[in-house]
């Protein structure tokens, strides 16, 4: 029984000496349980020039030493150090904090105690190579302005960047406003897109570390339709009219066109050949006068166009002319085309104009007297400005 309890104390034995060797086996894996270290380290710093290491070129390398504080720490020997690249593209580094530059650019240098993971340190490591000396945006460039008119128009240019043999070409794109402006480059030309009024400032910046950048202006605005004041209009002239009521539409005289009743009422004009009407050959026409001279560049016309039980009632095209004595008329604006599958139509006319008459002469979209349709009709009739407002 004894000899039994002997041996069974031995193998016990045996087996802590041998779990207390295996634990304690790693060299650089030292522990201290237990152990109060005086003045300890608190802390370690890299010895560089300056703020961060720089490498003219690739292939150059540098040492990194660390330094420990307090200097007389009472573990500093016990202290290794493990040394990381945030980006090997850059640069490398090996156990002994050898930095090797493997391309141009910048990335940060770790340090961090093996044995202590709180104690570490870092800097940042730049490949020089040949910097940005400057980039400029030209001066016909440096103010852009871009209008709106429910789309987004867009604005290109490009920069100059020196020297030519500058080691880092590629450029940081930024707008101070998404809201307003976006930017970006493909190829070289550099686009900017409108997005919103207001104004934005683009910054294109070097990538090399130089701090080398340039930017412009963009100031978004957009297009505003306002409309001409009617009330002071008057019908004063016109091509024969005629008085009906069909498809819930009451026709008659020129004022129909301008009494702000688009919906119910429009002026009936007389097809040539029709009961009363014109002479073949002659225009089918109304004449308003605004009271006094007003600037338009856009109009708005409204018609009885869609579906083809109508189509005899539709106009195909309509001409504008201006006079501001009421007897002499000017072209404006002669054959715009009107589509017959809308019934409202707005758009730019070539030019801005003041006048304080003006004549609408229309063309038919069938020529044709049938089932009663004698005459063409027009719904409403409107004038307007464009302006740009910021």
């Amino acid at each position: 029984m004894k000899k039994t309890y002997y041996l069974l104390l031995l193998l016990v034995a045996g087996f802590a000496a041998t779990f207390v060797a295996a634990c304690s086996n790693d060299e650089n894996d030292e522990e201290y349980i237990g152990e109060i270290i005086d003045n300890p380290v608190t802390g370690i710093t890299l010895n560089v020039t300056g703020s961060e290491i720089a490498l003219p070129d690739i292939g150059d390398t540098e040492s990194v030493a660390i330094s420990a504080t307090p200097a007389n720490a009472g573990d500093i020997e016990r202290y290794h150090y493990l040394f990381t690249s945030s980006d090997p593209r850059v640069f490398t580094v090996n156990n002994e904090g050898l930095v090797t530059a493997t391309g141009y650019g910048e990335a940060i240098l770790n340090v961090v105690a093996q044995n202590n993971t709180a104690i570490s340190a870092k800097c940042k490591v730049a490949v020089l190579g040949v910097r940005v000396a400057s980039i400029t945006i030209a001066d016909a460039s440096k103010n852009i302005e871009l209008v709106r008119d429910n789309n987004f128009p867009t604005y290109n240019f490009s920069v100059t960047v020196t020297p030519d043999n500058a080691s880092i070409k590629t450029l940081k794109y930024t707008t101070s406003d998404y809201k307003v402006a976006t930017v970006k480059e493909i190829d070289g030309t550099i686009t900017v897109t409108s997005v919103g009024k207001g104004a934005a400032i683009i910054r294109i910046e070097a990538k090399d570390g130089s701090g080398k950048y340039d930017e412009c202006k963009v100031t978004v605005k957009e297009y505003e339709y306002r409309l001409l004041d009617r009330s002071k209009w008057a019908a004063i002239d016109s091509s024969p009219t005629t008085e009906v009521t069909v498809d819930e539409y009451t026709s008659g005289g020129p004022a129909y066109v301008i009494d702000n009743d688009g919906l119910n009422t429009a002026v009936g004009l007389l097809k040539a050949g029709a009961p009363g009407g014109p002479v073949s050959g002659q225009p089918l026409y109304f004449t308003i006068d605004m009271g006094e001279a007003k600037a338009f560049n856009y109009y708005s016309i409204s018609g009885l166009w869609a579906g083809s039980l109508n189509s005899y009632v539709k106009i195909n095209r309509f001409s504008l002319y201006g006079s501001n004595d009421g007897e002499i008329f000017t072209p404006l604006q002669e054959n715009i085309t009107v589509s017959t599958s809308v019934y409202d139509v707005s758009a730019l006319l070539n030019n801005t104009h003041t006048y304080r008459y003006f004549k609408v002469a229309v063309t038919p979209s069938s020529t044709g007297i049938t089932s009663g349709r004698t005459y063409v009709l027009v719904k409403d009739f409107k004038l307007g400005e464009r302006v740009i407002v910021s």
